[in-house]
């Protein structure tokens, strides 16, 4: 929705104290899905927490990109 939009455009802005909050309304109202899942991905990332954002990604079946060689498959 557009929370979850907005939360993207704060963290693609460096807005991340701002992000963080908006983020934690949409946790409360929808910790599963899948928007407020990779955001906090996100985050994770920017904040410099591989490990947790990469964590985030799995727990949560976020299938990474296709790799060069399923690409030219």
């Amino acid at each position: 929705g557009g929370e979850a939009i907005r939360t993207a455009r704060l963290i693609g802005s460096a807005r991340y104290d701002e992000a963080r909050r908006v983020l934690a309304e949409l946790e409360k109202r929808a910790p599963t899905d899948p928007d407020v899942r990779w955001l906090r991905a996100e985050l994770a990332f920017h904040d410099g927490r591989y490990a947790a954002a990469l964590g985030h990604e799995l727990q949560f079946g976020v299938r990474p990109g296709p790799t060069e060689t399923e690409e030219s498959s």
